[in-house]
């Protein structure tokens, strides 16, 4: 966006002594006032004229805006200066000269049929109050009159720096130090005179790039340590350094490289007071090398809005955060607290915008009788502030209950009301504040009755624009009164003659000139029994800045709506009406997208339009919109036109990256875990926000685990032995999807990426039925543990097996591995006692499920301690057992008919267990949810899957995802996982 000044800007004629305070509410960082401000002179050093002391004459007055500029060669400011005659007429075709005690202002200008002359003034790289003088000859009653008016302007900003490469030395060094000159836009000062004092006197200009090198040496070389202090003095400001020499170096110190004076900069000077407007604070910290400090913390603290702590220096020397505003008008001080050296840096930011609007009905009446005041408080957006304290106070009246001052709570549309009366005659004044917001309304009561109106309700803010006013007085019996003098005031703007007398039809009449800036204007006018009050609006119709949003920035083709909002301002921010606001698509597919109101007239600063996408989708972010108004004065913002999905994919949290602190919810009976699905469409843009997806999940096989062996913990000491046990889990495909006890034809997912050979649950060849040979296939399942692979959907009856295990003697604390075959037996063991000593017979081998009675310990016996590791009640059928040392389990033959044939490369597995039992899972009748659909956002739409919680780490379930006809072609399989607290 581009800020233009405007031919005036704005001009603001106050009443009796005129002083303008003009405050810059730009976008540029602020900087702290000058100090040291030179008195305003009193006469012209060009003319030798008299200069009056508040820049206004009798016949001439000088504005300029903004008051305050930046030392940078392109900064400015409007200058505008307005004569008139004895009669107060404006005198029009005089040439007006211009001068300036610094900067660079226009020469002349000639006064137009509104008596204005107009100029321009620049700013240069200077510390500094100018003087802005504008001289003109007037005829006036007594002969030809030269006038001069003078008006001061602040320019700040520039710094002058000093860096010593070390800020402590032994004395026979020379240190190097960089003397640099910036403007105040951080820009280089090259060819200035520096002056250099203390340790160095001399004079110095700096190069192109602002700079200049000098060296610093001590100048006692005798003593302990030696303080060398350089002052360099430019441009109005100046800077002090100090560098120690020492004789020798204290331990530790090895010349400490100096770092530079914190500075820090806010992205915007003032931010709306609405909780949502924000500015980027930026510090910038570096060594006296020039070099940046990366990873040096930066604190920030402010006395309001919402900032972040701390930001680390990154590589460019910058540490950046977000200050956020509050709903409340006044300053912020943001400070910058450098950790490394303890330094403190500040900059402000003004919170504007605060609305306080107090009205009464009605504003004239009787005494005795009650006027309602209503307040209604609002921050810069224009929302309602609910919630927060007002307090009300009346003068010359009284609130209900005979008070004079009244505290009550906004209501949530940010208003509050209070009743006011009078025994008396006058004029009630009701003051109302909240959140530094403050405003106030007169009310009138008298036996007589006097009237005010405005000739019109709305004139331009632009410190030139009348309207005439008109007040009636009357009597108690409502005649007109004539001769009596009724005194106007305005709390905006100007009213020209403060005085007037009713005439024969009781009538006084005064002219009301706009401020320079958008407001409603309460005037007032004084009878001597009698006020009444009128309310005009100064209006911006100048523009001077214009910003558009779009709202969505993704919408779809063939008819996707976005919302155009363009934000017209003028030279000082307020928000411009009437103005012609022109949109325009600038770049865009090609697919007949277009603009249903091109033209749009802004009210109240908004004009709004819609974009309405075409057939064809665009680029990401690829079409373009403008919006200007007088042909200049332009902004522009991008949006993407996405097309129909084209591609997507079922998303979840994993937790093999990252941490995942949000993965779903735990509730007493259930788990729901976050699933996502991302869209996108043929040019990889997010789909437009709101596309349905549609989600589908169900059951599609089983999570087998086993206990897995890992070491023994004790051996080699007569600590309790006892094993190491992992649980590792295996996916298993399901395919019984319609439940009749067969594998369903024709399925095979093919999930062990092996197509030759099938694992348990695979039907290859499509003939449904599970397909397994022990000669190929790497893997099968047992449900009814009989020992054999089930092939069909017939469950062979529970049959008692014979078991196969290895176990482990610690007798001698030497273990080797031996086979043992045998039925499973419960076993008793019972300790003889010799000598009172419980004594085992170390020959017996104690198997499992062993109890030893009584409970003593048993260290040093043969002991076998993980018959069912596993905890589900029943014996664990196979352990590790590797006849051939080849470090592969072997595995067994079909019915064991034939011992150790060849190896199986995996355990024996089994599903986990139900509570108090097996888990049925071949009859597939679990419940498992997802919401059936969900919108979009930035391409991705969200559902929650909800299943039991037993039924975590058992089963296996397919996800699927489609909108509009595109489906995610594979899904997303997983084994439903634990939902923990907190994610």
């Amino acid at each position: 966006m581009r800020r233009q000044l405007t031919a005036l800007g704005a001009l603001a004629l106050t009443m009796a002594v005129m002083v303008l305070v003009v405050c810059d509410l730009g976008k540029e960082p602020l900087a702290p006032s000058v100090p040291g401000a030179t008195e305003q002179p009193t006469v012209d050093p060009s003319t030798g004229d008299t200069i009056s002391a508040d820049s206004v004459t009798p016949n001439m007055r000088i504005f300029v805006q903004p008051s305050n500029i930046r030392a940078t060669n392109n900064d400015g400011a409007e200058v505008a200066v307005l004569l008139f005659d004895d009669d107060h007429n404006p005198v029009s075709d005089t040439i007006v000269y211009f001068s300036a005690t610094h900067g660079i202002v226009t020469a002349k200008d000639t006064t137009d049929a509104e008596g204005i002359a107009r100029a321009v003034f620049r700013s240069v790289p200077v510390n500094t109050e100018a003087w802005i003088y504008a001289r003109a000859t007037l005829r006036l009653a007594n002969g030809d009159t030269t006038i001069t008016v003078g008006y001061p302007v602040t320019i700040y900003g520039l710094t002058v720096t000093a860096w010593p490469s070390v800020t402590d030395a032994v004395n026979t060094s020379s240190i190097p130090v960089q003397i640099e000159v910036l403007d105040a836009a951080g820009d280089p000062v090259s060819n200035t005179r520096v002056i250099l004092s203390g340790a160095i006197r001399d004079t110095i200009v700096t190069r192109g790039d602002g700079t200049f090198d000098t060296v610093l040496v001590a100048k006692d070389t005798t003593a302990d340590v030696d303080t060398s202090t350089l002052v360099v003095s430019a441009l109005g400001t100046a800077d002090t350094i100090a560098v120690r020499f020492w004789e020798d170096l204290p331990t530790g110190m090895s010349g400490n490289v100096s770092v530079r004076p914190l500075r820090v900069f806010s992205s915007r000077s003032q931010l709306k007071a609405d909780n949502s407007d924000h500015a980027t604070i930026t510090a910038i910290l570096i060594d006296g090398n020039n070099n940046p400090l990366v990873g040096n913390t930066i604190s920030f603290k402010s006395d309001f809005g919402i900032i972040d702590a701390s930001a680390t220096v990154d590589s460019t020397g910058r540490a950046s955060v977000k200050l956020r505003s509050a709903p409340v008008d006044t300053i912020c001080t943001v400070w910058a607290i450098a950790d490394l050296q303890d330094d403190t840096a500040s900059t402000q930011i003004a919170f504007r915008g605060i609305g306080l609007l107090l009205t009464a009905d009605p504003l004239n009446l009787r005494t005795g009788d009650s006027s309602t005041v209503e307040a209604v408080l609002t921050d810069a957006s224009g929302n309602a502030i609910g919630g927060d304290r007002i307090t009300f106070q009346v003068k010359n009246g009284q609130f209900a209950g005979g008070l004079t001052s009244l505290t009550t709570t906004l209501n949530p549309e940010g208003k509050a009301t209070v009743k006011v009366s009078s025994a008396s005659s006058g004029t009630a004044e009701i003051v109302a504040s909240a959140n530094n917001a403050h405003d106030s309304v007169s009310i009138v009561f008298t036996t007589n009755t006097l009237s005010l109106s405005a000739g019109k309700v709305s004139i331009d803010a632009d410190g030139l624009a009348t309207t005439k006013l008109t007040a009636t007085y009357r009597n108690g019996a409502g005649q007109v009164q004539e001769g009596v003098p009724i005194t106007f005031a305005t709390n905006a703007g100007t009213v020209s003659p403060s005085v007037d007398t009713t005439n024969s039809k009781g009538k006084a009449t005064t002219t009301l000139r706009s401020a320079d800036f958008a407001t409603f204007a309460i005037v007032q006018a004084n009878a001597p029994n009698g006020t009444a009050v009128d309310t005009v609006y100064f209006t911006a119709t100048r523009a001077a800045d214009i910003m558009l949003e779009i709202t969505p920035d993704n919408i779809s083709t063939n008819g996707g709506r976005a919302t155009l909002i363009a934000t017209v301002t003028d030279s000082t921010g307020n928000r411009v009406t009437g103005a012609s606001v022109n949109f325009k698509i600038v770049k865009g597919p090609g697919g007949d997208e277009h603009i249903e109101k091109p033209v749009v007239i802004s009210q109240d600063g908004t004009a709004r339009s819609t974009l309405i996408g075409g057939a064809v989708p665009s680029a990401y972010r690829g079409c373009e919109v403008a919006v200007y108004v007088q042909d200049t004065i332009a902004d522009t913002s991008k949006l993407t036109i996405s097309g129909e999905p084209y591609v997507i994919t079922v998303s979840r949290p994993e937790d093999d990256t990252v941490t995942v602190p949000n993965a779903g919810i735990m509730d007493e009976s259930t788990f729901e875990f976050h699933i996502g699905a991302v869209v996108q469409d043929i040019n990889g843009n997010p789909v437009a926000d709101n596309t349905e997806v549609h989600f589908s999940a169900v059951v599609t096989g089983q999570a087998v685990g086993m206990n897995q062996f890992v070491r023994w913990s004790g051996e080699g000491s007569l600590d309790e032995i006892k094993p190491i046990i992992k649980l590792v889990f295996l996916d298993v495909p399901f395919e019984d999807i319609n439940n009749n006890y067969q594998m369903d034809p024709s399925i095979d997912l093919r999930l062990d990426d092996w197509p030759n050979y099938a694992r348990r649950g695979d039907d290859f060849d499509g003939d449904g039925t599970v397909d397994y040979s022990y000669s190929t296939h790497d893997f099968f399942w047992d449900f009814n543990l009989n020992g054999v692979c089930d092939t069909g959907g017939t469950l062979a009856s529970r049959a008692e097996p014979v078991y196969e295990a290895s176990k482990k003697y610690y007798l001698t604390l030497l273990g080797y591995d031996t086979t043992y075959s045998r039925p499973y037996v419960d076993t008793i063991i019972t300790p003889s006692i010799v000598g009172g000593v419980p004594t085992f017979d170390t020959t017996y081998e104690v198997v499992r499920d062993t109890f030893v009675t009584p409970l003593i310990d048993t260290t040093g016996y043969t002991y076998e301690l993980w018959a069912d590791l596993n905890g589900n009640g029943v014996w664990d059928t196979t352990e590790w057992v590797d006849t051939d040392n080849d470090g592969t389990n072997d595995l067994p033959e079909a019915a064991f008919n034939s011992r150790w044939a060849y190896d199986f490369n995996y355990w024996r597995w089994e599903m986990r267990a139900n509570y108090m039992g097996y888990m049925p899972f071949f009859e597939n009748d679990y419940a498992v949810v997802i919401d059936a659909s969900a919108p979009t956002e930035e391409g991705v739409a969200y559902a929650r899957l909800t299943y039991p919680r037993q039924m975590a780490l058992r089963l296996r379930v397919t996800v699927n995802a489609e909108a509009n006809g595109i489906r995610d072609k594979d899904g997303e399989r997983f084994v439903l996982p634990i939902i923990r607290e907190g994610g």
